[in-house]
């Protein structure tokens, strides 16, 4: 398995972002885990996808106003339908760990039903992630 994860995107925490505690809003920070796992995999698979499991988000300390959070991902599995990214936050100035989680994106037709993940491309994120069937 590829042991090097990737940086997906970078966000700068405004006051918009912020909760009662003046700390940012962990929702934010799902939401933008959600944006980058969505991301990453529209990039590899150029098909249309949803979102099906967010594993468990444990907060290891707070983010706050100013900071820029980095969110960098590797492709865990990929199966028939879906892929699961592994997801780190990293706030950028002292490159500490806020959180991690996986998400399984789901590759769906125009329909939103769910559709085989191409062989070609399934072959080819194999090999460049390193993965096993």
């Amino acid at each position: 398995m590829s042991c090097e994860k990737r940086l997906i995107t970078s966000n700068l925490c405004m006051t918009l972002d912020l909760g009662l505690n003046g700390n940012v809003f962990g929702g934010r920070i799902m939401e933008w885990l959600d944006e980058a796992a969505a991301i990453f995999v529209y990039k590899e698979l150029k098909g249309r996808i949803v979102t099906l499991k967010v594993s468990e988000v444990l907060f290891k300390v707070p983010v706050h106003e100013r900071d820029i959070l980095e969110i960098y991902g590797d492709i865990k599995e990929i199966g028939t339908t879906s892929i699961t990214v592994d997801l780190d936050a990293i706030t950028a100035d002292d490159g500490v760990k806020v959180c991690s989680c996986e998400i399984k994106m789901v590759h769906v037709n125009e329909f939103g039903e769910k559709e085989a993940i191409p062989e070609d491309v399934k072959a080819r994120i194999q090999a460049e992630f390193q993965l096993c069937d």
